[in-house]
């Protein structure tokens, strides 16, 4: 807690803002900030061979550079088999790109394996790889926890049933993540469908249902990039139609900015990506620390900016145990819709020394 004596000089004012200050937050951020947005590309490569039937990873490499993506989720994918020469494609496109590789095999074929990988600009913390449901063929998903995030790899089965037995896998594994959790991948169904309606009731789609195969001529949206809602679904209060394009509220999974399918024929999927702005933890909320202005005999403004818009509120008592509750009002309803903060604190007692926090 802060301490401050009301009827302040300004010098006063400056010292005291200098004592200890101890700060809460009303919810668990989200905030647009250099480090937050972030690109993500999600390619089916078809083992690295082209609509020409051409196997080539260059190429592959290439189209991945010209996105420019932090972190790529990469399904189809061969590690040492008899198609093509015995080579470990991921890492032979990662090394072409100077990316870190992550491969998750889902079954063993033509005298290697074939699964799904991860291609990311950062080496990842940690790995995890678990299999999930797949009748016609053994399914995977493969997760790389970064700093700021989590992000998962998969390619789902073509049976309904089992893409809705994996959804719940992966829902789990999107609940424990103490991180903003996106997934990429091949999910084999279309927008419209059961499992896409069951998807986007924890998940917010950040690639827009844009169609991405056949390459040459694409028909069908099966390629997702998506979001966890960590607090289901969120209205923004009094946020306008531009807000809404750059800045997250408060408990949204994310704000896409961008999201393309890429021409090429590469493979038999166009690659897609999104440019997204992802939750900021908790404790980078505030972008300064509060002040003090407007000082009367009976009345304190304090002023704050955060990341985003939110409910911000100010506990303030003569004692840290018994504090009374100060929010910013306009005709009646709760101002939530700016950074720049300003909660006005009445009916304060002169020479009295105070105790608040925001």
């Amino acid at each position: 807690m802060k301490t401050t004596t009301l009827a302040l000089m300004r010098s006063a004012m400056l010292a005291l803002l200098a004592t200890i200050l101890s700060t809460t937050i009303a919810s668990k951020g989200q905030t647009p900030t250099g480090k937050s947005r972030l690109r993500v590309a999600s390619y089916n490569i078809q083992h690295g061979m082209g609509m020409d039937g051409r196997l080539d990873y260059l190429r592959t490499a290439r189209v991945l550079e010209k996105i420019n993506a932090d972190v790529v989720a990469v399904q189809e994918v061969d590690s040492m088999t008899r198609r093509t020469g015995h080579t470990y494609a991921l890492g032979e496109i990662a090394d072409a790109m100077r990316y870190y590789a992550s491969y998750a095999a889902a079954i063993d074929f033509d005298g290697g394996r074939y699964g799904i990988g991860i291609l990311s600009r950062q080496r990842p913390l940690r790995i995890e790889r678990r299999a999930l449901p797949g009748r016609e063929e053994a399914r995977a998903i493969i997760v790389a926890e970064f700093k700021d995030y989590v992000f998962a790899a998969t390619h789902l089965s073509l049976t309904e049933e089992d893409r809705m037995a994996s959804l719940a896998i992966i829902t789990e594994m999107a609940r424990a993540s103490r991180k903003p959790f996106i997934i990429a991948g091949d999910m084999n169904a279309e927008p419209g469908s059961t499992f896409i309606g069951e998807l986007e009731k924890d998940f917010h789609i950040c690639s827009k249902n844009a169609k991405s195969w056949p390459a040459d001529s694409p028909q069908a949206c099966l390629d997702y990039i998506a979001a966890y809602k960590s607090y289901g679904d969120v209205k923004r209060p009094g946020a306008d139609d531009e807000w809404a394009n750059y800045r997250p509220y408060v408990g949204e999974p994310a704000v896409t900015l961008n999201a393309q399918v890429v021409n090429t024929q590469a493979s038999d999927h166009r690659p897609i990506y999104a440019d997204i702005v992802l939750p900021t933890p908790t404790a980078q909320l505030l972008t300064t620390q509060p002040y003090l202005q407007l000082a009367t005999r009976t009345s304190m403004n304090v002023m704050f900016q955060t990341n985003c818009v939110g409910h911000c509120w100010i506990e303030y008592g003569t004692d840290t145990l018994n504090t009374r509750r100060a929010r910013a009002l306009m005709d009646g309803q709760e101002v939530c819709y700016d950074i720049e903060n300003n909660i006005k604190l009445d009916h304060l007692q002169p020479g009295t020394r105070y105790y608040y926090r925001v």
